[in-house]
């Protein structure tokens, strides 16, 4: 027996209100958080219960004395595993009767917002890796400072993080204006143009428009999303190898046809795994 079946009764009801909102944004926010973190995808072999990361270690640079041999050294290779714990499913059951007498393509209504919870459910999932810093530094304010923001540089640049274009700061939406008032802080908008925009692209590839990218400052892509509750003032400083995601199972639609309801069942599912990397130290939270 299914939890939920979609009735002719309720889609007299709403119909006029799903057409209504199909034109307006999806309420639930695409993924945000999964192109800030690296994607280790390629190391989901079939079999393999986990994606077996390789890091290598470095050399050291030694100076050679006259009459002396040089000092030999070697590699010391070790790695992380992402294991693929998460398989994440959303199903609905459409009646025939119920998709006939639409007047909107119910079943691919049904898929793009599966599509969209599955985006929301990777971001929580990733945010509950990516919260584990190994830094915690606390402020007696509560709105965000350019101090927030050079610290942060300090300390990633004190543990050997790359100060390159992967620098993200996430934040929730109760602290985006206050990011946004920042002297230094440089709107998403004002990039959307030249050799900017296409560096852009590069950082997301799904395109800027919906991922909660709202601008860049003190080095940072400033990324604002939902799933950084509403209490938590802090700012999460990292860069984008300080956690990561590995696919197993990209999102999957299947479709059966079910006799006993005369509907039609779909499913949408994918299996991935999420970790923070390194121990943490790759990022900083820095609030109140």
């Amino acid at each position: 027996m299914y939890d939920q079946i979609t009735t002719v009764a309720e889609i007299d009801e709403v119909s006029m209100e799903i057409i209504a909102s199909i034109v307006q944004t999806e309420l639930i926010q695409a993924s945000a958080l999964a192109v800030t973190v690296g994607d280790y995808s390629q190391f989901a072999v079939q079999g393999a219960n986990a994606a077996k990361i390789p890091n290598a270690g470095s050399f050291t640079v030694t100076k050679k004395q006259a009459g002396q041999k040089a000092l030999k050294q070697k590699l010391s290779f070790t790695g992380d595993q992402i294991p693929f714990t998460e398989h994440a499913v959303v199903q609905g059951l459409v009646e025939d009767i119920a998709s006939i007498q639409a007047n909107v393509p119910v079943v691919a209504e049904y898929l793009r917002r599966m599509a969209s919870a599955h985006a929301l459910q990777v971001d929580v999932d990733l945010f509950a890796q990516i919260k584990l810093m190994s830094t915690q530094s606390y402020t007696t304010g509560s709105t965000p400072t350019k101090k927030d923001f050079t610290k942060a540089r300090k300390v990633l640049r004190e543990a050997n993080v790359p100060m390159d274009a992967q620098l993200y700061a996430v934040v929730n939406p109760t602290n985006e204006k206050e990011i946004m008032d920042l002297d230094d802080f440089v709107d998403a908008d004002k990039w959307l143009s030249g050799s900017e925009s296409a560096k852009l692209s590069g950082m997301f590839p799904g395109g800027v428009a919906g991922t909660g990218f709202i601008g860049r400052a003190y080095g940072f892509n400033i990324i604002s999303t939902n799933v950084v509750p509403s209490s938590d003032n802090g700012i999460y400083f990292y860069h984008s190898s300080h956690a990561g995601i590995a696919f197993q199972l990209r999102p999957r639609i299947q479709e059966q046809y079910m006799l006993e309801h005369l509907g039609l069942l779909v499913s949408m599912d994918q299996l991935y795994g999420v970790k923070v990397l390194d121990g943490g130290v790759r990022g900083i939270r820095i609030g109140a």
